[in-house]
Protein backbone atom coordinates (compact mmCIF):
# COMPACT_ATOMS: atom_id res chain seq x y z
CA UNK A 1 0.00 0.00 0.00
CA UNK A 2 1.42 3.27 -1.08
CA UNK A 3 1.29 5.85 1.72
CA UNK A 4 -0.49 9.28 1.19
CA UNK A 5 1.42 11.65 -0.49
CA UNK A 6 1.97 14.47 2.40
CA UNK A 7 3.02 17.38 -0.28
CA UNK A 8 0.49 19.46 -2.55
CA UNK A 9 1.59 18.86 -6.18
CA UNK A 10 1.09 22.44 -6.60
CA UNK A 11 3.56 23.00 -3.80
CA UNK A 12 5.60 20.69 -5.71
CA UNK A 13 5.87 22.75 -8.60
CA UNK A 14 6.07 26.41 -6.52
CA UNK A 15 9.45 24.79 -5.31
CA UNK A 16 10.60 23.97 -8.69
CA UNK A 17 9.92 27.09 -9.86
CA UNK A 18 11.37 29.05 -6.65
CA UNK A 19 14.76 26.89 -7.35
CA UNK A 20 14.72 27.38 -11.06
CA UNK A 21 14.51 31.39 -9.96
CA UNK A 22 17.11 31.15 -7.42
CA UNK A 23 19.58 28.96 -9.19
CA UNK A 24 19.30 31.50 -12.53
CA UNK A 25 20.18 34.26 -10.83
CA UNK A 26 22.89 32.78 -8.15
CA UNK A 27 24.30 31.15 -11.16
CA UNK A 28 24.20 33.02 -14.55
CA UNK A 29 27.07 31.40 -15.83
CA UNK A 30 25.05 28.55 -16.66
CA UNK A 31 22.41 30.80 -18.69
CA UNK A 32 22.32 28.93 -22.28
CA UNK A 33 23.10 31.40 -25.59
CA UNK A 34 20.57 33.04 -27.50
CA UNK A 35 20.77 33.56 -30.93
CA UNK A 36 21.60 37.59 -31.12
CA UNK A 37 19.21 37.48 -34.69
CA UNK A 38 16.35 35.76 -32.28
CA UNK A 39 16.63 37.29 -28.81
CA UNK A 40 12.81 37.02 -28.32
CA UNK A 41 12.94 33.74 -29.13
CA UNK A 42 12.91 31.79 -25.52
CA UNK A 43 10.24 34.62 -23.90
CA UNK A 44 8.19 34.27 -27.18
CA UNK A 45 8.75 29.85 -26.81
CA UNK A 46 7.66 30.61 -22.92
CA UNK A 47 4.34 32.27 -23.89
CA UNK A 48 3.10 29.84 -26.10
CA UNK A 49 3.95 27.28 -23.83
CA UNK A 50 2.55 28.68 -21.03
CA UNK A 51 -0.82 29.17 -22.79
CA UNK A 52 -0.93 25.88 -23.84
CA UNK A 53 -0.02 24.91 -20.14
CA UNK A 54 -3.13 26.81 -18.50
CA UNK A 55 -5.55 25.66 -21.28
CA UNK A 56 -5.03 21.91 -20.46
CA UNK A 57 -5.39 22.96 -16.78
CA UNK A 58 -8.58 24.48 -17.44
CA UNK A 59 -10.19 21.89 -19.90
CA UNK A 60 -9.25 19.18 -17.17
CA UNK A 61 -11.20 21.18 -14.17
CA UNK A 62 -13.90 21.64 -16.71
CA UNK A 63 -14.29 18.67 -16.76
CA UNK A 64 -13.29 17.01 -13.03
CA UNK A 65 -16.25 20.36 -12.49
CA UNK A 66 -18.65 18.81 -15.17
CA UNK A 67 -18.27 15.39 -13.40
CA UNK A 68 -18.83 16.45 -9.94
CA UNK A 69 -16.37 14.41 -8.78
CA UNK A 70 -12.71 15.79 -6.76
CA UNK A 71 -9.97 17.23 -7.92
CA UNK A 72 -7.97 17.04 -4.31
CA UNK A 73 -4.60 15.04 -5.67
CA UNK A 74 -4.33 13.45 -1.72
CA UNK A 75 -7.76 12.45 -1.67
CA UNK A 76 -8.16 10.20 -4.40
CA UNK A 77 -9.94 7.58 -2.67
CA UNK A 78 -12.77 10.23 -2.54
CA UNK A 79 -13.03 10.26 -6.59
CA UNK A 80 -16.65 9.50 -7.77
CA UNK A 81 -16.15 9.00 -11.61
CA UNK A 82 -13.40 7.90 -13.42
CA UNK A 83 -12.71 10.30 -16.10
CA UNK A 84 -12.00 8.98 -19.68
CA UNK A 85 -12.94 11.48 -22.18
CA UNK A 86 -12.33 14.93 -23.35
CA UNK A 87 -8.68 15.73 -22.78
CA UNK A 88 -8.39 12.45 -20.25
CA UNK A 89 -8.12 10.42 -23.82
CA UNK A 90 -4.81 12.26 -24.61
CA UNK A 91 -3.38 11.63 -20.80
CA UNK A 92 -3.90 10.07 -17.18
CA UNK A 93 -2.95 13.00 -15.67
CA UNK A 94 -3.76 15.86 -18.00
CA UNK A 95 -3.75 18.36 -14.47
CA UNK A 96 0.01 17.37 -13.95
CA UNK A 97 0.84 17.73 -17.20
CA UNK A 98 -0.18 21.53 -17.20
CA UNK A 99 2.36 21.83 -14.50
CA UNK A 100 5.03 20.22 -16.12
CA UNK A 101 4.31 22.33 -19.13
CA UNK A 102 4.27 25.77 -16.84
CA UNK A 103 7.85 24.74 -15.31
CA UNK A 104 9.05 23.99 -19.03
CA UNK A 105 7.83 27.27 -20.21
CA UNK A 106 9.52 28.86 -16.80
CA UNK A 107 12.79 27.09 -18.06
CA UNK A 108 12.49 28.49 -21.50
CA UNK A 109 11.77 32.29 -19.75
CA UNK A 110 14.69 31.63 -17.56
CA UNK A 111 17.11 30.23 -20.40
CA UNK A 112 19.08 28.62 -17.25
CA UNK A 113 20.77 24.90 -17.77
CA UNK A 114 19.88 23.94 -14.17
CA UNK A 115 16.47 25.46 -14.93
CA UNK A 116 16.19 23.03 -17.62
CA UNK A 117 18.05 20.17 -15.39
CA UNK A 118 15.11 20.20 -12.61
CA UNK A 119 12.34 19.38 -15.35
CA UNK A 120 12.89 15.66 -14.91
CA UNK A 121 13.07 15.89 -11.01
CA UNK A 122 9.21 16.59 -11.38
CA UNK A 123 8.06 14.18 -13.49
CA UNK A 124 9.96 11.78 -11.21
CA UNK A 125 8.48 13.01 -8.25
CA UNK A 126 4.92 12.84 -9.49
CA UNK A 127 4.96 9.51 -11.05
CA UNK A 128 6.51 7.62 -8.15
CA UNK A 129 4.79 9.96 -5.15
CA UNK A 130 1.73 11.24 -6.12
CA UNK A 131 0.39 9.30 -9.11
CA UNK A 132 1.18 6.00 -7.84
CA UNK A 133 -1.11 6.60 -4.79
CA UNK A 134 -3.36 7.99 -7.02
CA UNK A 135 -3.67 5.29 -9.33
CA UNK A 136 -3.56 2.77 -6.61
CA UNK A 137 -6.99 4.51 -5.20
CA UNK A 138 -8.22 4.52 -8.69
CA UNK A 139 -7.82 0.84 -9.19
CA UNK A 140 -9.05 -0.18 -5.81
CA UNK A 141 -12.45 2.40 -6.69
CA UNK A 142 -12.77 1.08 -10.17
CA UNK A 143 -11.24 -1.98 -10.80
CA UNK A 144 -11.73 -3.43 -14.63
CA UNK A 145 -12.76 0.27 -15.76
CA UNK A 146 -9.65 1.85 -14.85
CA UNK A 147 -7.27 -0.63 -15.30
CA UNK A 148 -8.69 -1.00 -19.31
CA UNK A 149 -8.15 2.98 -19.00
CA UNK A 150 -4.62 2.46 -17.78
CA UNK A 151 -3.98 -0.15 -21.13
CA UNK A 152 -5.68 2.42 -23.35
CA UNK A 153 -4.29 5.35 -22.22
CA UNK A 154 -0.55 6.51 -21.22
CA UNK A 155 0.53 8.53 -17.96
CA UNK A 156 1.96 11.61 -18.99
CA UNK A 157 1.34 11.73 -23.33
Amino acid sequence: MIKRPKVLPVLVVALLAIMMVMLSFALPALRLPVPAALPMLPKLLAMVVVNVSVLVFILSAWQFQQHRTTVNPVRAEQASALLTSGIFRLSRNPMYVSFGLALLALACWLMHLLAFALLPAYFVYMSRVQIQYEEQMLAAKFGDAFQEYCAQVRRWL
